[in-house]
């Protein structure tokens, strides 16, 4: 059977429209209970920080949730006037959801709330006050700061106000001692406008107080002991400790702000930017001291994460990070900076910027964010006011949400990225619906069909998600009613998906088995795999599979055990072809043992008294950990897997330690590739709790009740978990859990076991780290296995069902193959993920692009039919020869030729030949070759050059690094040598017209724009240069104006080539308003002094910015667009990331009132069009009328153009001349096509002539220049050789020399490409010429040429006695054109 991949697998193929979705339309079916949730970048492709995105429904089914998303908004205590300090107690790095507040109410009030009765988890990260006490007015006394000590303390830094020196008070609070108020005096003086603050971790209290006038810097190290109520001073670091340790002379310690680690490091910023990290060591009293950062500047807040010792900086006007940084017009010295996990947020009083980790904007948020708590390890954060807590998720992107539990609700949406829209049709259906519904109005496959599969992109096809519903199989049927075949056929089609394969077992010993396992590792990818037996004889196997092919599995191990085991004994790590076993063999025994490198250890391991576990339940593999479980004593001893040793122990008092008082776990359930540990608590089995495990401790990441049922199971994916319950009537129920943001776990979906019966949980088995979850189950005529994948958003998880047979004792599972296995034979179900298209598409004649309709028709138990419209393109690239229309002399009258040259034409071969060859016998006294279209009239042209350009009339200019030389086109010799203005070392020619030319210049590493003008040979060098600063791109000259091309501006001058320091400076052309990086930037004249840029962008957009030069100034004056990719996809096709990069202009028509032209529009891959545009002209504006597309330029292959996004084309007259590359930049081929005299679409125009180097140097910028000279087309290059240019001619069509003696020579004639040839036999015989002929030794002067055979660089083929290459000798021919 064939399925479908479902739709979230898909939403990442390329739209024809703005969205990513076909004509912007899609559906979300949801099921009863679901939450849908989908990023926006499967709706759009792009998407910043700063668009407009806005989302409207009609039914509020549909929720937009922003990246800075605000989850929950609760009060604040009442009457609160100024928030004083606000902290939670972390325990390292872990929120133990205990919070505190230090605040003012009612004007003059000073309170203290907390946080007494504590929800421990990520599911309540935001403060409940429940507890509020009164520490007096503050005409009484003043406290400035509050943390949390433990879960039972807090303490408060106050001082007494009176008319005497204030004295500093600690006010430690104890909620075991009905909330004691224990004063402790402090003996440091201080003003009463001192700013400070404390922070406690579990060994210090730190107070720090930044610097006044009257009081230095201080930070202050505090012992305390909850037990006596006692706090002493530890250790002072002030300006002279600091002053021991940095190297700065007169350093002043100002400091700005400090930040301490859980395990009391203590990170500084001080004023002028320096960063310092410290480490106190109370047993010897010593401090170990960095400084992380060097007079960085001016600096008025910082973070720091201790974790990956980096900081970030806050300044007046940027933020700063490692080398990076941000800038910013607005005054930052009042904004705040923190990390979390993946982002930084810059906090002020009327917004949140967050940045990524290399410091750019992915979010700007309004509001108040001035009282602001981040947690480093997650993503979410709190922000206080005076009247709220609200607490706010952080996502990268928008997102959308949808959530309907009423089934029959159906509604549309809008969803719109700036101007960019896409409508959302939203239906829920019942839990166990098998609905097949249209959600898209795409096709199957979004590229065009091709003949050929030769472009990177087509390789692995996605199927357009077309229709949503469970275990779709797919088939195609030809709709012969609305058949529009034109010469193309699709011959095939076909969704590659599962394969099912049945395999003997040869190598395997599969009788009497009692136990069976298949293990993988997660990083496999699927190959290998292994698969552990054990049978009655307690005999382990162990099979090393290298692939899905079970007939070659290999015994790897094989070793008798004293006791059988089983899943719920043992527990397997397969590591890099090494397999660890612990079995539990009673409830004080383990049994470890190994197979590596054809070795085996063992050990046995016993638990003794003093050991922390004394009995053991149950054993698990949570990723390198072994946890053993004693149920009684409510207790999980994690070890080290490899060594079985003790790490820590999880128990009741750990728990209380972190808030949660009821713990009695149950059941365990974890996996063998992350650090979560699943405990089902309470003996009613209705609390999941989940534990983060790591080498040195564990956290409590998250509770929630669950539902009671006769018996539980919990399944463990990579970012889902899955809660699996057996209900009444053996009735079994799953639900899936999103995970993704720890803080923010949600039920994602309940996928349905439909009418299926399911035996027991035995029945169940999974593959973890791929998110599959398989069932043996029963209908009413036949037993089959479910296959369901749990992370696909759209929540059709029934993805396919394959036969079962239950004389199969043992299935298994893993990554994506499902097996059965009994003691003949084994059966491997692969599932595809990512099902592709294959097809084959044939063309019987030269039309281009040709369409058909099929129906695809979609089967479950129901059945759809969609109807689509398939588009079939002929891409030329296999090539064929008609021996029939082959024109050519072959019986010659003359024994004795004498460069006897035949034009071969060109109606005997079809397809983009790139080579002619000839293969024959060759003798002294005999030569004979096809001389290729391009053929080589002076090989060695000019040496050492930097650019070549049709000058003028009779002469080409030839620019070198120091000088420049003019080449007469009559004789193709030098008549002019000069030297370039001393100090100029010259690169190039950026533009050129009517014997000038600009050129682009070095001079002391500042770069300038020359002119060089000549009449006839007399030539002068402009007596004045143009310095510019900026990359220049090209150039643009006429009889009035110069353009000098940059990146994102056009420089706009008035003419005088000879003394450019007169030319009047218009100003500036900037393209830096478009909306993205501009290709193809062209430049055309309308009429004087009224211009039209033509350039393309990222978003397939043609732009015409209309600009007229007015008072010595150049303005635009409009601005034409119109999108490409839906104007050519219309009828033609655009490949998938393609750019039109260069832009020509032929056959213009100008008038006052009109302008008209052909615009060539280039592609880096793929066609090439020609499209006629109109334009209706006032005095200095043009409106778009009307276009077409005129012809079709097919390009070469998969090849791209040289030079990619700065490409260049030459035409003249009706030829073209394109150069393409292959894309690993190896091949190179130089094409011209001759443009058809009546224009049309039905076929391409595919080159005539091409010229194949046979070395490339791997060089984006190859010399080129095309001319015309007495109806002659000649091509300059420097491809064949990197320091020298070659001459070559363009002949109409490949030419047969024959020269020498010929009696009878039989060969053949090869057309080729770099995708596949052609070849016909020929003989060419003089008269009365026969087998056995006699040669003489006489040699010939006669044209020979370059042999390439089958695609190798200069190789050579041999296909009997006398056939060999040979290489070219020069001589005269008379020209053919």
């Amino acid at each position: 059977m064939i399925y479908i991949t479902l739709l979230s697998c898909i939403l990442q193929s390329i739209a024809k429209d703005c969205s990513l979705f076909p004509s912007d339309y899609t559906k979300i079916v949801g099921k009863e209970n679901e939450i849908i949730v989908q990023d926006i970048q499967e709706y759009f492709i792009q998407v910043k920080y700063n668009d407009t995105v806005t989302l409207t429904d009609q039914n509020n089914k549909l929720t937009l949730l922003p990246p800075i998303y605000l989850k929950t908004n609760n009060e604040l205590v009442p009457n609160v006037n100024k928030v004083l300090s606000y902290s939670v107690l972390t325990t390292k790095s872990q929120w133990m959801n205990k919070f505190q507040l230090l605040a003012i109410r009612n004007q003059d009030e000073q309170i203290l709330a907390w946080t007494e009765k504590i929800v421990a988890g990520t599911q309540q990260r935001y403060p409940t006050f429940d507890k509020t006490i009164s520490l007096g007015r503050t005409d009484e006394v003043i406290c400035q700061s509050s943390t949390i000590l433990d879960i039972n303390h807090l303490l408060i830094d106050c001082y007494q106000v009176n008319d005497q020196e204030p004295q500093t008070y600690f006010y430690m609070i104890s909620e075991k001692d009905a909330q004691q108020q224990l004063k402790i005096e402090n003996a440091y003086p201080y003003q009463k406008n001192q700013q400070r603050y404390i922070v406690s971790t579990q060994n210090y209290i730190y107070r720090i107080t930044l610097k006044t006038n009257n009081n230095p810097a201080i930070i202050e190290l505090f012992t305390y002991d909850l037990v006596n109520k006692d706090i002493k001073l530890q250790k002072t670091i002030n300006q002279e400790l600091i002053q021991q340790y940095v190297n700065i002379t007169e350093y002043s310690f100002d400091m700005v702000d400090a930040k301490i680690s859980p395990t009391d490091q203590i990170a500084i910023l001080d004023k002028t930017g320096n960063v310092f990290l410290l480490q106190y060591y109370s047993s010897n009293d010593t401090i170990k001291f960095n400084q992380e950062g060097y007079l960085l500047g001016e600096s008025f807040a910082f973070d720091y994460q201790f974790n990956h010792q980096e900081f970030v900086i806050v300044q007046k006007n940027s933020v700063q990070k490692s080398h990076r940084s941000y800038d910013s017009l607005e005054d930052l010295s009042n904004s705040k900076i923190h990390y979390s996990n993946d982002f930084i947020f810059l906090t002020s009083p009327t917004q949140i910027i967050a940045f990524d980790k290399y410091l750019e904007v992915s979010e700007i948020a309004q509001g108040d964010f001035s009282n602001v708590i981040a947690d480093q390890t997650q993503n979410d954060f709190l922000v206080f006011t005076n009247t709220n807590i609200k607490h706010y998720l952080r996502n990268p992107h928008y997102r959308i949400q949808y959530h309907n539990n009423e089934q029959g609700i159906t509604g549309n949406s809008i969803l719109k990225l700036n101007d960019c829209q896409v409508t959302i049709e939203y239906q829920t259906v019942s839990a166990k619906s098998v609905d097949l519904v249209l959600v898209s109005k795409g096709n199957i496959q979004d590229s065009p069909f091709f003949t050929q599969k030769i472009f990177f992109n087509d390789f692995n096809v996605r199927p357009r998600q077309l229709v949503s519903g469970p275990k779709q199989n797919i088939s195609f049927q030809k709709n012969t009613k609305n058949d529009q075949n034109s010469g193309g056929n699709l011959t095939y089609i076909a969704v590659q998906g599962d394969t099912f394969d049945k395999y003997t077992n040869k190598n395997l010993s599969l009788t009497d088995l009692i136990f069976l396992q298949t293990v993988s590792m997660a990083q496999s990818f699927d190959q290998p795999f292994s698969i552990i037996t054990q049978n009655k004889q307690k005999e382990l196997a162990i099979y090393n599979c290298q692939s899905r092919t079970a007939e070659i599995c290999q015994l790897s191990y094989q070793s008798k055990l004293d006791f059988e085991i089983t899943k719920e004994n043992t527990v397997i790590q397969y590591y890099f072809y090494q397999f660890t076993f612990i079995t539990l063999l009673n409830e004080k025994t383990l049994f470890f043992y190994k197979y590596y490198s054809n070795s085996y250890l063992n050990r046995t391991i016993t638990l003794k008294d003093e050991d922390e576990i004394k009995s053991i339940d149950s054993i698990y593999l949570s990723y390198s950990y072994l946890l053993l479980f004693s149920k009684a004593a409510k207790t999980i001893g994690v070890y080290n897997f490899e060594y079985v040793d003790l790490l820590y122990i999880i128990n009741p008092e750990k728990l209380s330690k972190l808030g949660f008082a009821d713990w009695d776990p149950q059941r365990l359930y974890s996996n063998d590739f992350d650090q979560q540990l699943f405990v089902v608590n309470g003996e009613a089995q209705n609390q999941l709790l989940i534990l983060n495990l790591t080498k040195t401790d564990f956290s409590f990441g998250y509770q929630m009740a669950i539902s009671q049922s006769q018996d539980i199971r919990i399944i463990s994916f990579y970012e889902r978990f899955a809660i699996l319950q057996q209900q009444a009537q053996g009735k079994f129920t799953f639900q899936i859990y999103n995970r993704q943001d720890p803080t923010n776990i949600y039920l994602e979906k309940t996928p349905s076991f439909y009418d299926y019966q399911i035996e027991s949980f035995d029945s169940f088995f999974w593959v973890s780290y791929n998110g599959l979850l398989h069932v043996k189950a029963k209908s009413e005529f036949k037993s089959v296995i479910l296959s369901y994948i749990v992370d696909l958003t759209d929540h059709n998880s029934l993805y396919c069902v394959q036969d079962w047979d239950p004389v199969n004792q043992f299935v298994a599972a893993t990554q994506n193959t499902v097996f059965q296995f009994n003691k003949d034979n084994v059966w491997v179900y692969y599932i595809q993920r990512y099902p592709y298209v294959s097809y084959s598409v044939s063309f019987d004649d030269s039309t281009f692009i040709s369409n058909q309709d099929y129906n695809i028709v979609y089967s479950n138990e129901q059945l759809l039919l969609v109807n689509k419209n398939f588009r079939l393109v002929n891409i030329y690239i296999d090539l064929k020869i008609s021996q029939d229309k082959l024109n050519i002399t072959t019986n010659l009258t003359s024994n004795q030729e004498h460069n006897y040259i035949q034009d071969m034409g060109t109606d005997w071969f079809s397809g983009e030949v790139t080579q002619f060859e000839l293969y024959l016998p060759q003798f002294n006294d005999q030569k004979a070759e096809i001389i290729n279209p391009i053929e080589v009239v002076k090989p060695y042209y000019q040496n050492n050059t930097m650019n070549v350009v049709d000058f003028s009339t009779n002469y080409i200019f030839v620019l070198k690094n120091d000088s420049y030389v003019l080449i007469s086109k009559k004789t193709n010799e030098v008549v002019v040598t000069e030297k370039i203005t001393k100090g100029y070392l010259c690169q190039d020619v950026i533009a050129s017209f009517d014997s000038q030319v600009l050129i682009q210049c070095i001079k002391e590493e500042l770069q300038y724009v020359g002119g060089i003008q000549c009449e006839n040979t007399n030539c002068k060098i402009g007596s004045s240069w143009l310095q510019i600063s900026e990359e220049i791109i090209s150039g643009y000259i006429d009889n009035e104006n110069i353009f000098i091309i940059e990146r994102q501006e056009i420089l706009a001058y008035s003419k005088n080539i000879l003394d450019l320091s007169k030319a009047q400076n218009y100003g500036k052309v900037s393209v830096n308003d478009l909306d993205n990086f501009q290709y193809g930037l062209t430049i055309k004249k309308i009429k004087k002094n009224h211009y039209h840029v033509y350039c393309t962008d990222h978003n397939y957009a043609f732009i015409v910015l209309e600009y007229s030069i007015k008072e010595n100034q150049i303005q635009r004056t409009n601005k034409i667009t119109f999108n490409l990719y839906d104007f050519i996809n219309q009828n033609f096709y655009q490949l998938t990331g393609t750019i039109y990069s260069c832009i020509r202009t032929i056959n213009v028509v100008i008038t006052d009132t009109s302008y008209k032209a052909d615009f060539i529009l280039f592609a880096t891959a793929g066609p090439h069009y020609g499209v006629h545009i109109e334009f209706s002209c006032t005095a200095d504006q043009c409106s778009l009328e009307q276009k077409k597309i005129a012809f079709v330029l097919q390009g070469y292959g998969s090849f791209e153009l040289l030079g990619y996004i700065f490409s260049n084309v030459r035409i003249v007259n009706n030829f073209v001349q394109v150069s393409y590359t292959d894309s690993g930049r190896i091949k190179l081929v130089q094409t011209i096509y001759q443009l058809p005299k009546v224009q049309t679409t039905n076929s391409a125009v595919i080159f005539f002539a091409a010229l194949r180097p046979t070395y490339y140097y791997n060089r984006n910028f190859i010399q080129e220049e095309f001319y015309s000279y007495e109806n002659q087309l000649y091509y300059i290059t420097n491809s064949e050789h990197i320091d020298q240019l070659g001459l070559y001619k363009i002949n109409s069509s490949p030419q047969l020399l024959l020269n020498g003696k010929f009696d009878k020579s039989s060969g053949y004639i090869r057309v080729k490409n770099d995708f596949s040839f052609d070849q016909i036999p020929i003989t060419i015989q003089g008269p009365g010429g026969s087998d056995d002929d006699d040669h003489d030794n006489t040699t010939s002067s006669g044209h020979t040429g370059v042999w390439v055979a089958l695609g190798i660089f200069g190789g050579c083929l041999i296909l009997g006695t006398g056939y060999y290459c040979y290489k070219r000798k020069k001589t005269k021919v008379d020209t053919l054109i």
